[in-house]
C-alpha cells in the first residue's frame, strides 16, 4: 500500500507538477421522479467509480463542473429538489468536498419555457442581430432586478445560490463568475448562459440561433481577469450560437480561458482548439442519463496545470452496473496533450502565479496515506525541511528521511 501511494504520487507529480487542479466534469442528468429508479442505479455505479478512483488511482477531484439539464423540466421545483438529494449532496460526500464547489450552468430542460414566449423570444433574434446591437441591448438591461427576459431561469438560479455564494464575484440573472484558489492557484470560473433565449425543445430547434453575447463574456471576464487559469462553462456548444455572436464568443475564449466545458451533446468529445488569436482545450461533457440506461452514459475528470492538459473517460456499462474506462474515447481511457500557459491581456495586478507551500502540499499527501492505511498517527516534522523535493526531479521515494518515515508507519501498523 505505501509504495503504490508513493510511486503513484511520484509519477503524478513528476507529470503534472505541483501546479495542478483535478476538475470532474458532469452533465446533462435529466433529473426526474419518473425515471429516479433508473438514474439511482446510475449515480450509484457513479459514486463507486470515483471511490475506486480515489482508492486505487489516486484520482481526487478539487472541484465539481455541471455543464447543464440537471433537471428534466425546469418548471418543476421538485425536480431541483431531487437532484440535490439524489445527485449533488451524495456526489459531494463521496468527493469530501463541500458543495459551494459544485460549479454549475443552466441547459435547455432547467429552464421554465413558459416563462418567455416564443414570439419574444424570437423578436429579440430578430432585432438583436449584431455585435453592437446585442451588447447594447445587454448594456441597458438591469441584471440584478427588472430583467424580465432572465425570468425562465428562476428555479435554477435558486438553486444556484444556495450552493455556492462562498466564492462567487458576481451572481445575477444572466451569469454567475467565481474565483477559488487551489493549492496556489486562482481559478477563476465563468458561468456563461447560452440557453436564455432556448426553446426547450428536443432535437436541433434552437441550433444556430441562440445568443450569449460578447458583453456577457466581457462582463464575467472583469470579474476573475486576476485568475491563474481561466475555465468557461456554457451548456450549448458554440456552433449552436447565431454566426455573428459564434465568432464573438469565441475569439473571447480562444484570447483568455483555457478551458471551455459544455454539454447538450451526450458525448464525450475534447479537442485543442486553436486559432491566429488564441486556444482553448474544449470538452464536451458526456450524460449522466439519457433517458435510457442501455444507451450512451459518460463522465470525464480533467487534470489541468500551466501547461498540460490529462483527461480520464469514462463510460457506464449496464450489463455491470458500473463505469469503467472508456477506450471508445482514447486508449486506456485516457489523452493526454501539452499546451501553451495563458496570459490575460488585460491590464491587471498580481497576477503572477502564487510560491505553493511544500508544507501544505506534502502534509495533504502524508493525510493521502493515512486516510488508505486507515490508522491515526502523528510525527512532528517540517515537511519542508525533512523531505527534500526538487522541482526538476522529485523523487519522494528516495527521500532519506521519507524512507524513515515510511519505516515509522509499518512498524506502527505491522499489529
Amino acid at each position: 500500500m505505501i509504495g503504490l501511494w508513493a510511486g503513484r504520487h511520484y509519477y503524478e507529480l513528476r507529470r503534472f507538477g505541483m501546479s495542478e487542479i483535478t476538475i470532474l466534469h458532469v452533465s446533462d442528468l435529466h433529473m426526474t421522479q419518473g425515471h429516479l429508479i433508473d438514474i439511482k442505479i446510475i449515480l450509484r455505479a457513479l459514486y463507486d467509480d470515483l471511490e475506486e478512483l480515489r482508492d486505487r488511482e489516486f484520482v481526487k477531484p478539487d472541484i465539481v463542473v455541471f455543464t447543464g439539464d440537471l433537471v428534466n423540466a425546469g418548471s418543476n421545483v421538485g425536480e431541483f429538489d431531487l437532484a440535490v438529494s439524489e445527485f449533488i449532496d451524495p456526489l459531494m460526500y463521496t468527493l469530501g468536498l463541500p458543495r459551494d464547489l459544485f460549479f454549475s450552468v443552466a441547459g435547455n430542460h432547467d429552464i421554465d419555457k413558459d416563462k418567455l414566449p416564443k414570439f419574444i423570444a424570437n423578436g429579440i433574434r430578430a432585432t438583436y442581430n449584431t455585435t453592437t446591437d446585442l451588447n447594447g441591448f445587454l448594456d441597458d438591461l438591469d441584471l440584478k432586478s427588472d430583467s424580465s427576459y432572465f425570468e425562465n431561469s428562476y428555479n435554477f438560479r435558486i438553486l444556484r445560490d444556495c450552493l455556492n455564494k462562498k466564492h462567487q464575484q458576481e451572481a445575477n440573472k444572466l451569469f454567475s463568475a467565481y474565483k477559488v484558489n487551489i493549492r496556489g492557484m486562482d481559478i477563476g470560473i465563468g458561468c456563461l448562459n447560452s440557453a436564455w433565449l432556448a426553446s426547450g425543445s428536443e432535437g436541433g430547434f434552437d441550433k444556430g440561433k441562440l445568443l450569449v453575447g460578447e458583453r456577457q463574456v466581457d462582463r464575467v471576464l472583469d470579474k476573475i481577469a486576476s485568475c491563474n487559469v481561466k475555465i468557461a462553462l456554457m451548456h450549448h456548444p458554440l456552433d449552436w450560437l447565431a454566426e455573428f455572436d459564434r465568432e464573438d464568443v469565441d475569439n473571447r475564449l480562444m484570447k483568455e480561458f483555457s478551458l471551455f466545458l459544455t454539454g447538450h451533446m451526450h458525448q464525450n468529445k475534447p479537442r485543442m482548439i486553436q486559432n491566429a488569436i488564441g486556444s482553448f482545450f474544449h470538452s464536451d461533457g458526456g450524460t449522466l442519463f439519457n433517458g435510457d440506461r442501455k444507451s450512451y452514459q459518460g463522465y470525464t475528470i480533467i487534470k489541468t496545470g500551466y501547461d498540460k492538459i490529462g483527461v480520464y473517460f469514462r463510460r457506464y456499462i449496464d450489463n455491470a452496473s458500473r463505469f469503467d474506462k472508456d477506450v471508445d474515447r482514447a486508449p486506456d481511457g485516457y489523452w493526454e496533450i501539452t499546451f501553451a500557459s495563458k496570459k490575460s491581456s488585460r491590464s491587471v495586478t498580481n497576477v503572477a502565479p502564487k510560491s505553493f507551500d511544500i508544507d501544505t502540499l506534502i502534509k495533504s499527501m502524508l493525510d493521502d496515506m493515512q486516510s488508505q492505511l486507515k490508522v491515526s498517527f502523528y510525527v512532528s516534522l517540517t515537511c519542508a525541511n525533512d523531505i527534500s523535493i526538487r522541482q526538476s526531479a522529485i523523487d519522494l521515494e528516495t527521500s532519506k528521511k521519507f524512507n524513515l518515515y515510511l519505516k515509522y508507519i509499518a512498524e506502527t501498523t505491522s499489529d
